[in-house]
This record gives C-alpha cells, sequence and structure tokens, in this order.
C-alpha cells in the first residue's frame, strides 16, 4: 500500500510540473500580447498574483518531496487566497484598483468568504466545498487541534503517543502530501490562470 501510494505521488509530482510549465507558459505569452501597449489594473494585478502562485507552487512541491507536507499546506492555504483574488477581480477593474491600493497590513482586501460567496454563488455545490477546503488548510496553518494528524507530526496507537520533529512516513503523510500537491496544480489552470484570458489591455470595464 505505501509503495503504491509513494509511486501514485511521485505521478502527481511529475503531472504538477507538466501543468507548472503550461501556467509558466500561458503567462509569459499573455504578458508579449501587451509589449508596448499600455496596460491598467486589470492587467496587473491577475498576473502578479499568478506568478506568486507559480512559485508558491514550486515550494509546494519541493516542500512535499522533502517531507514537510504540513508545511506545504500552509502555502497551499496563501495560493488558495491569492487565486481566489485573481478570480475575483476578473473583468472588474474597480477591484483591480481597490487591490493596488489597499494600504492596511492589518487585513486583506477583501474576507475569502465574501470572495467565495462571491464566485461561486451560482454554484452552491462548488462554493461549499471551497469553503471547506479554505478552513481545512486554516486549520493547519493556525494549529488548530482539529487538524488533527494532517496538522501535528503526532500519531496515537492504542495507549501510545509518538511525537517527532522528523519526517513521518505513514498512510496519513502520504495521502496528505497527494491530495496537496494534485490540489496545488489543480488551482493553476483551473483557477489563477482563468482569470488571465479573455483579456484587452485597454479594457475599462467592470
Amino acid at each position: 500500500m505505501a509503495e503504491q501510494m509513494d509511486d501514485e505521488l511521485e505521478r502527481i509530482v511529475r503531472t504538477a510540473q507538466v501543468g507548472r510549465e503550461f501556467v509558466a507558459g500561458f503567462v509569459a505569452t499573455y504578458a508579449r500580447l501587451v509589449v508596448g501597449r499600455d496596460v491598467n489594473e486589470l492587467f496587473l494585478v491577475p498576473i502578479i498574483l499568478v506568478d506568486r502562485a507559480i512559485r508558491q507552487h514550486d515550494a509546494i512541491r519541493l516542500l512535499v518531496q522533502h517531507g514537510f507536507t504540513p508545511e506545504a499546506s500552509v502555502i497551499g492555504l496563501t495560493q488558495f487566497e491569492l487565486c481566489l483574488d485573481v478570480l475575483y477581480v476578473s473583468g472588474d477593474l474597480s477591484r483591480a484598483s481597490e487591490w493596488m491600493r489597499h494600504d492596511s497590513t492589518r487585513s486583506a482586501p477583501w474576507k475569502v468568504a465574501d470572495k467565495i460567496n462571491d464566485i461561486w454563488r451560482e454554484d452552491p455545490k462548488t462554493r461549499d466545498a471551497k469553503r471547506a477546503y479554505f478552513e481545512v488548510l486554516s486549520a493547519i496553518k493556525h494549529g488548530n487541534p482539529t487538524a488533527g494528524p494532517f496538522g501535528f507530526p503526532a500519531r496515537a496507537t492504542g495507549n501510545r503517543l509518538s511525537v517527532t520533529s522528523g519526517e513521518i512516513e505513514d498512510d496519513w503523510s502520504r495521502t496528505h502530501a497527494i491530495l496537496i500537491v494534485d490540489l496545488s496544480s489543480g488551482r493553476m489552470p483551473g483557477g489563477c490562470s482563468s482569470g488571465l484570458w479573455p483579456f484587452r489591455a485597454d479594457r475599462s470595464g467592470s
């Protein structure tokens, strides 16, 4: 079972790298389309966010490959929120401008729940799934006890508890690693980059 899961993780990591290269190429092509043209926040904000999401995907892959899956989940939460921003500002110059003007270090421009509710307002099933995903990753990030074995390097077997600062190689960790890499690679082409296209540099719309 463990060997099968290791093979599955390796396959997903390879596939994720292909997806990463596709998105990076897409962004590069997207940027070339506006060379020599005036652009506004509707171009700048999504491309800034997507480029960072690509870097975060790379970090997630590296962390998972070295056994730091809970730590990869923390970056996965940030990546998820960035992709929400891309989708939320897509096609809306006023929101993109608001993002650029934002000056508070204590809060983001918009609440995560509000973005999720707006983006998937006509798809309750996906909306609820995204909300649940956000809550799980938030629990891992903030050290919430409900994160359980996904968030802490502790395992209970009968009346025995083992805790380590090193790598844990068990089915919990392998399943977690597969999920976080798979979801990260799916977020970019399925979420972040979809907010980039179609686009016109002189678009002023809402």
